[in-house]
């Protein structure tokens, strides 16, 4: 690409708006007279509301609005998990509508529940999601060649009954679910709602539905997002506002508070696995039966594709069978977290290869290497669809490149050791990990999306793009119409975004699909602008568009660069007419696009204590081509220190007598800080360029994919420094001393 990677936008700059509270959030939005909410909670984990009086919590002074599932339309009569919305109140200050909360009387009959996995297999009905059944759907299944004769030619086969569980847990977003919602009478009774979005086109139209109006009649704007990593595609918390906002006359700010966002917004899901592998002497794998389970909570739609996935599309095997189950329990609804359901699966899959390894008196790094998908190799297609491997060409492919940076950037071949062969001259235990895997994320998004941009006389353009929040995925896009155009990075800055009445659709983000998808709608709309930009330097240049090149903010002779005019010049002659450019996705199934990440982590354990320290980190992941070098390592570097919270701090307790979750707080879910990662010197990001057949001039998204391969090396790495295996999450000191044996 011609455009400074360092030109605009500046991401210390985003960065610095963040941390000091200078960007744009929901709550930040100022309205005259605006109310406030509380809500009241089931204590139950399942049961039906039979009577409910809201007239105490109504007569208290301040309450202007009080909403249950009478006339809320995301509101059930019957509730599934501990702190499900029963009621909501609006009043003039969150005290009194917090008071006014644990006014309402509510009877209820409590139902049979289950919070255990086991017991929701077992019992098909506890749960009460779902009609008659805890699955969701029926089992998700994928086969190909023969797992019998697979496991015939076999010389080793590892097969582990029960592996896991990975950890289930809240998303922890620094800002809850948040949104004001304000009726509009003078614009005929359209609502407008501010919140914190991964999707505001979808919101709107969930909005809409609930609340049976048309989309036109619904804006949603969201600017900064608080962080998201799933939880924040739905659009609950907006109907409640807009509920209560038409009920009291007037905005209302629906801020969710923290325990309140813990119990009610969606979850990561955990899941446990049967896996069995079967390898040649030599270390190719022959064979591979698995089967899954994922607790998806009181969420009835299934999830247990993504665990599955990473084992599924990372390996050359001839011969495979995988079925997979989503099981309902009566636990808050899980959804989409970072990469989703890949690193818990990511997590089961390693600990069945490093067993494997071990049994091959093998180096885990090789054994990966040498059975990993490589550029030429087909994809295994979709799980529930038996492609096996007559599945489509990847677009790009650089796992083992990866995995090579990173053995590289740590140093693996002088530091890997059998198990608990390596003690550190402290007394603790020395450790060494390595992880990788192709993810299904970074892909097309399934949609068609759309951009719009819009230019000035002086040789400025704006990007206006449905995205939410100026993050690394939305504000890279400029790069792209930077390059489309012919012009300067710093000539494309970002306009209006993240609004659904001035922009066009850009789809959820999700499953790191912008940059391609919305990426190529961008990439579309930038040569639209440049076509009539074309047409118009032209005749200054005496010659025709089809001779005509753009770069750096120069249109000009393809055959001597020397002939040319400014952009800006042409933008400012008095015969060119104001310049918008349009641009949609084209979607392109003849291959498939997939992201590969891959990592190493170096660990000290403290076998008396249970304690870890993290060494060393090295993370890489091929991207295609980087459009922003340091807003990759920027993606690479928060993924690596997110994990760690994933495999070393987060999950829920849940009180096994009455099915109440015990730590539905950050105290007790502990963010990882910069005293949890190691020094910025000792973790290394690798930015591994392959350049996609599919993404828009090369690129594929990159924000979840180098998240879960963290988590599970450090795992990995646990086994390596102890020669016991941590098989759950996290791996709390007190897990690694039970797994020595040295707790009761």
């Amino acid at each position: 690409m011609s455009y400074s990677v360092l030109s605009n936008p500046n991401p210390d700059k985003l960065q610095l708006a963040k941390v000091t509270g200078k960007n744009d959030y929901a709550d930040d939005h100022a309205f005259g007279g605006a109310l406030y909410t509380a809500y009241l909670g089931s204590p139950y984990p399942h049961a039906k509301i039979t009577a409910i009086d809201t007239s105490a919590a109504e007569a208290l002074a301040g309450v202007k609005a009080v909403t249950t599932y009478k006339d809320c339309p995301v509101f059930t009569q019957e509730l599934f998990y501990v702190g499900q919305e029963v009621a909501a109140v609006a009043a003039t200050s969150r005290n009194i509508a917090t008071q006014a909360a644990s006014l309402i009387s509510v009877t209820y009959q409590v139902l049979p529940y289950v919070t255990d996995l086991d017991k929701a297999i077992a019992n098909t009905t506890l749960s009460g999601v779902l009609p008659n059944t805890n699955e969701v759907g029926e089992p998700l299944e994928a086969s190909w060649g023969d797992i019998t004769a697979g496991f015939a030619t076999a010389g080793v086969v590892v097969a582990e009954d029960t592996v896991g569980m990975s950890a289930g847990f809240q998303h922890s977003t620094c800002e809850p679910r948040s949104c004001i919602a304000i009726w509009d009478e003078s614009m005929q009774d359209k609502l407008t709602v501010y919140t914190d979005s991964q999707n505001p086109f979808g919101q709107r139209s969930a909005i809409a539905g609930a609340l049976g109006i048309p989309l036109g009649d619904v804006t949603v704007i969201t600017h900064g997002t608080g962080g998201g990593f799933g939880d924040k595609h739905f659009s609950e918390w907006c109907v409640v506002a807009a509920v209560l906002a038409k009920k009291a006359g007037a905005p209302v700010v629906n801020h969710l508070s923290r325990k309140d966002n813990y119990l009610t917004a969606t979850q990561q899901y955990p899941n446990r696995a049967h896996i069995k592998i079967g390898a040649t002497s030599d270390g190719t794998i022959v064979a591979i039966d698995a089967e899954y389970w994922t607790d998806v909570g009181a969420a009835p739609w299934p999830a247990v594709g993504d665990a599955i996935s990473p084992l599924q599309i990372t390996f050359n095997v001839a011969n495979a069978h995988f079925k997979g189950h989503s099981i309902t329990t009566n636990k808050p609804r899980c959804y989409y977290w970072r990469t989703v359901g890949e690193p818990g699966g990511l997590f089961l899959m390693d600990i069945v290869l490093e067993e494997l390894a071990a049994k091959l008196s093998m180096d885990p790094l090789q054994l990966r290497m040498k059975n990993i998908k490589k550029l030429g190799d087909l994809d295994n297609g979709s799980l529930g669809l038996n492609t096996g491997q007559k599945g489509l060409p990847f677009a790009s492919m650089a796992l083992d490149q990866c995995f090579q940076k990173v053995a590289d950037g740590i140093g693996w071949t002088s530091k890997w050791h059998a198990a608990g062969a390596k003690t550190l001259p402290d007394g603790r235990m020395h450790g060494i990990g390595v992880s990788g895997y192709v993810c299904n994320k970074g892909q097309w998004g399934g949609e068609v999306d759309g951009a719009i941009i819009t230019s000035t006389t002086d040789g400025k353009f704006f990007l206006m793009i449905g995205q939410s929040s100026i993050n690394t995925e939305a504000s890279t896009q400029t790069y792209v119409a930077a390059e489309a155009i012919g012009c300067k990075g710093e000539d494309v800055k970002l306009g209006d975004y993240g609004n659904t009445a001035t922009c066009q659709n850009c789809g959820a983000q999700g499953g790191s699909t912008r940059t391609v998808t919305t990426g190529h709608a961008v990439r579309q709309a930038g040569f639209d602008v440049r076509n009539q930009l074309f047409t118009y330097a032209a005749p200054m240049l005496h010659t025709t568009t089809d001779k005509l090149s753009a770069s750096l903010g120069k249109i000009y002779l393809t055959s001597d660069p020397t002939q040319f005019v400014t952009i800006a010049a042409v933008l400012a002659d008095a015969g060119t007419p104001p310049i918008i450019g349009k641009g949609y996705t084209p979607y392109d199934n003849s291959k498939v696009i997939r992201t590969t990440p891959a990592a190493a982590v170096e660990i000290a354990v403290d076998t008396d204590t249970g304690a870890i320290e993290v060494l060393n980190i090295t993370s890489a992941c091929d991207v295609g081509t980087a459009n922003s070098k340091l807003g990759c390592e920027g993606q690479i570097e928060g993924g690596a220190c997110q994990s760690l919270g994933h495999q070393l701090f987060w999950g829920w307790d849940y009180d096994a007598s009455n099915g109440i979750p015990m730590n539905p707080s950050f105290l007790f879910q502990k963010p990882e800080t910069i005293m949890d990662c190691p020094a910025p010197t000792n973790l290394t990001p690798y930015v591994v360029e392959s350049h996609d057949a599919l993404g828009p001039f090369g690129a594929k998204g990159l924000g979840e994919p180098p998240y879960g391969t963290i988590g599970s090396a450090m795992s990995s790495a646990i086994y390596n420094a102890t020669g016991k295996y941590v098989r759950a999450q996290p791996s709390t000191p007190w897990a690694v001393l039970q797994a020595l044996g040295k707790s009761m």
